[in-house]
């Protein structure tokens, strides 16, 4: 891949609070999907309603979403299907509270879709990432990483399949850069992101990592925050440098890469036909249909919930 000096945004892309280049799309999809869940979330409502309440929200967003995705692939908007992708793959990372409700036959139709959506997607657009690369698509190595996490986090549930698929196509990318062409590069977008950071008015400059502060006990605390928009510590820099690549080795046979097939449509009908069989629901339900957003509940609803009102339960 060419070397650059500088590097530049794309028009369609922005910086995450963290520094890390991410599509607008993308970012603003996270954003919501987020607010959603936490929305849903009886802790942070001093609630209790049943032990997976969240879980089964969480899961009722991914599958509006996986909803979405696929009919965005059935129009071929690949681009729209790519950034979606990115969206659930950094929210199922960050919420994966679904994955042990006890509809367990339906989260592994779930997975099996969302793998197969990615490599649908991938096949696609792989024309168009060889030809433009990083200077049209500066966020796909770290996305095509949080779709192989989705498949490692979710591997008791057979995700292994399209997880290699992603490995082995990030290999064909991204498998012959050195470390020092990947640190040039990280210095690079690290470079691009203080004058954009630089730029911001001053009220906006507190929603976003300030990268001339020494790393300290703010960025210990951020945790989980932090792996969803790719800003590691240095300690977890240095074991990824001992570990080698998330993809894994380089082989000879890397440049010849040919994305395989994943079954999509058994897989849909598989996921469609549990879906039908309903689950659990949320207490509150609004012209017909679950109201799982807590802050769309009224203090009625609420009541009996409340954790001060446990013992009327």
């Amino acid at each position: 891949m060419a070397t650059q000096t500088e590097f530049v945004l794309p028009e369609r892309y922005t910086f995450s609070k963290y520094g890390q280049p991410m599509s607008k799309t993308a970012l603003d999809m996270i954003e919501n999907l987020m607010k959603e869940a936490n929305n849903c979330d009886p802790d942070a409502h001093d609630m209790y309603i049943c032990n997976d309440y969240l879980g089964y929200a969480v899961f009722n967003i991914v599958n509006r979403v996986i909803d979405s995705i696929y009919r965005k692939a059935a129009k071929k908007q690949w681009i729209e299907s790519w950034d979606t992708l990115t969206a659930l793959a950094i929210f199922i990372d960050t919420f994966p509270d679904f994955m042990n409700i006890d509809d367990g036959e339906l989260v592994i139709a779930a997975d099996k879709v969302f793998g197969a959506l990615v490599v649908k997607v991938l096949k696609a657009l792989a024309p168009e990432f060889a030809e433009k690369g990083e200077s049209e698509f500066p966020d796909l190595e770290s996305c095509l990483r949080q779709m192989a996490n989705v498949g490692e986090n979710s591997s008791g549930f057979d995700g292994g399949q399209y997880t290699q698929i992603i490995k082995n196509y990030a290999r064909h990318l991204f498998g012959r850069r050195t470390e020092e062409e990947r640190e040039a590069r990280a210095e690079r977008i690290k470079r691009a992101y203080q004058k954009f950071y630089k730029a911001l008015p001053k009220d906006e400059k507190k929603e976003f990592a300030d990268p001339s502060a020494p790393k300290g006990k703010e960025d210990e605390d951020k945790g989980d925050e932090d792996e969803e928009d790719g800003w590691e510590d240095e300690e977890d820099e240095e074991d990824e440098k001992d570990a080698g690549p998330w993809f894994g080795k380089p082989k000879a046979q890397d440049v010849n890469y040919k994305i395989q097939s994943f079954p999509l449509d058994r897989a849909w009908k598989t996921y469609r036909e549990l879906r039908a069989g309903g689950g659990y629901s949320p207490p509150v339900w609004s012209r017909g249909e679950p109201v799982w957003d807590l802050t769309k509940w009224s203090a009625a609803d609420k009541k009996r919930y409340l954790f001060e009102n446990m013992d009327d339960i």
